[in-house]
């Protein structure tokens, strides 16, 4: 089984939320406005706007025979081709997809940001009480800036992953449709997504054993990961990353140092961490019996390029699932 589609999925995902959560930088929307480049990648992001779904079809279709998931495929489809929705769509429609090909559900660890998002919910109505502060200073430039974007599309993502994280360990079945749509309203999110993570709490305190994981309509044994640590650590400092270049890169007036200067500046403290984590992964996955030959020293360049993290990101997860001889 081919997992070129969910590459697709995966990268159109991260295309799409480069743009709405950078859109509004200078030299982004003066890129966007020439003429040459500018025009290709106008046509660019329209085709991937509705490649998304294609994508996701595409992959569903390859994998739902081997996927521990009861995906409902139509609403799925008529999401991704939402703005700003498509991108905690597809986001969270390649986490769950992982998940599901080893007969688990996404972490509990979403439920830290469930948390996350309320907190910056909570935080930006006190911010806005507070005019005054809005209005002039770094406080309000970061609140009005892309970190609200981030967290409209971030909280119910994280929701998302979180109800499927209950549902299989829990009794609880709460219900997906009711409470993403609760935490997709600005400030009623607050209260919403309050009343998830009490009862969320309540379930899992009157459950003798959080951990066994029960899938509806499926008998397979859950498959754990290959157990390295540096995997996940990978993971969380590269979306440590791009959480960083959003909010300092796109947000009007904070920073005047150019985007793409911006951008190998940052990486930089972020790069040298990630040598040493990609070459311990790796030596991880050869434990396994799985040696991925030369290109292990193409990957070690994620020293210097992010997008290069990010292909070892995607490459990584497809290797980890051939490691245990998953499809």
């Amino acid at each position: 089984m081919s997992a070129r589609w969910w590459y697709g999925a995966a990268t159109t995902a991260v295309a799409w939320a480069v743009y709405l959560f950078l859109g509004r930088s200078a030299d982004l929307v003066a890129l966007l406005s020439t003429t040459g480049v500018g025009l290709g990648l106008r046509v660019g992001l329209f085709a991937l706007w509705f490649l998304l779904p294609v994508f996701v079809a595409l992959d569903w279709r390859a994998v739902r025979e081997d996927a521990a998931w009861d995906l409902a495929l139509g609403p799925w489809l008529l999401v991704s081709v939402v703005w700003l929705a498509n991108v905690a769509a597809g986001t969270a429609y390649c986490v769950r997809r992982e998940s599901a090909l080893r007969n688990t559900v996404p972490s509990g660890r979403w439920a830290y940001g469930v948390a996350a998002g309320v907190a910056f919910w909570v935080a930006l109505v006190l911010v806005n009480l507070l005019s005054a502060v809005v209005e002039t200073g770094v406080v309000g430039a970061v609140f009005a800036g892309p970190l609200v974007l981030v967290a409209l599309a971030g909280l119910p993502l994280a929701c998302y992953l979180d109800v499927e994280h209950v549902r299989g360990h829990t009794h609880w079945s709460p219900s997906k449709r009711f409470w993403l749509a609760g935490v997709s309203v600005p400030v009623v999110n607050v209260f919403v997504g309050g009343a998830y993570l009490l009862r969320r709490h309540a379930e899992f305190a009157e459950t003798s054993d959080p951990d066994t994981v029960e899938l509806r309509g499926v008998e397979a044994e859950p498959v754990e990961p290959v157990p390295s640590p540096w995997y996940r650590r990978i993971t969380l400092a590269t979306a440590a990353y791009f959480l960083l270049f959003v909010v300092l890169g796109g947000t009007p007036g904070l920073l005047s140092v150019g985007l793409w200067r911006l951008a190998a500046l940052l990486w930089l403290p972020f790069g040298l961490a990630l040598l040493p984590m990609v070459h311990l992964d790796v030596e991880a996955l050869r434990d396994y019996g799985l040696d991925w030959g030369p290109t292990r020293y193409l990957y070690l360049s994620a020293a210097l390029l992010p997008p290069v993290a990010f292909a070892y990101l995607l490459r990584r997860s497809t290797m980890g699932r051939r490691a245990l001889s998953l499809p």
